[in-house]
C-alpha cells in the first residue's frame, strides 16, 4: 500500500499591521493576510475577531496596547505574531446639568484627559462669556443646551453637552419700597 502525505510548513512571509494610531472614535483596523486558513485575534479589553481583517468599530483610548494574532495553515500548522497599537484622541467630562435664576450665570466646564494641546469651541456662543475656553460663564434668556466640540493637539475631536435650565421666565428683583425718612 501507498500513502501520500503532504507536509505543510510553518506560515512565513506574512505581515501584520494595523492603522495605529488612530484617534478614539475612529475605526481601528488590522490586517494579517497571507492565505492562511483561520485567524484568531485578541487584545485588550477582551477584543476577539477571527477576521485577517479585523476591526473595532469607535475605538477608545482604552484599546491601546498589544494585539496578537494566530495564523493557522490548512493543514494545522501555526504561527502567532503582534502588533502595538496606540490610540490617541481625548476623553471629556462635562459639568453636569444645572439650573439657574433668569439673570444670573453658571459656569460650564470641560474636562479633557488624554492627548495635550486643546482648543474649545462652545454653541450656542451667544450668551457666553467666552465660547472658546474651558470653563466659560452662562447667562441665558431660556433654558439652553450647549455643546462643546474639544480638538486635541492631534486634530482628534471629542463633543459634549450640558444644559442650563431657567426656573423662571423673568428676572426676579427684591426691593422695599418706602419712605426715604421715619419718625422717631
Amino acid at each position: 500500500n501507498k500513502i501520500k502525505v503532504e507536509v505543510d510548513g510553518l506560515p512565513t512571509n506574512f505581515n501584520v499591521t494595523s492603522n495605529s494610531p488612530v484617534c478614539s472614535g475612529q475605526n481601528l483596523q488590522f490586517d494579517a493576510t497571507d492565505g492562511f486558513a483561520s485567524y484568531y485575534w485578541n487584545g485588550p479589553n477582551g477584543f476577539f475577531d477571527d477576521s485577517p481583517f479585523a476591526h473595532i468599530f469607535n475605538s477608545t483610548l482604552a484599546d491601546s496596547g498589544m494585539y496578537y494574532v494566530q495564523m493557522v495553515t490548512p493543514g494545522g500548522c501555526r504561527a502567532t505574531d503582534s502588533t502595538h497599537v496606540t490610540m490617541i484622541g481625548t476623553d471629556i467630562t462635562v459639568n453636569p446639568d444645572t439650573a439657574i435664576c433668569k439673570g444670573t450665570s453658571a459656569e460650564l466646564s470641560v474636562k479633557a484627559a488624554g492627548s495635550t494641546g486643546y482648543s474649545y469651541s462652545w454653541t450656542p456662543s451667544a450668551s457666553l462669556t467666552d465660547a472658546a475656553i474651558a470653563n466659560p460663564k452662562a447667562t441665558p434668556d431660556a433654558t439652553t443646551q450647549y455643546t462643546v466640540k474639544v480638538v486635541d493637539g492631534f486634530g482628534c475631536t471629542n463633543t459634549g453637552s450640558v444644559t442650563v435650565k431657567l426656573s423662571n421666565s423673568i428676572v426676579v428683583k427684591a426691593g422695599i419700597d418706602a419712605s426715604a425718612y421715619i419718625c422717631r
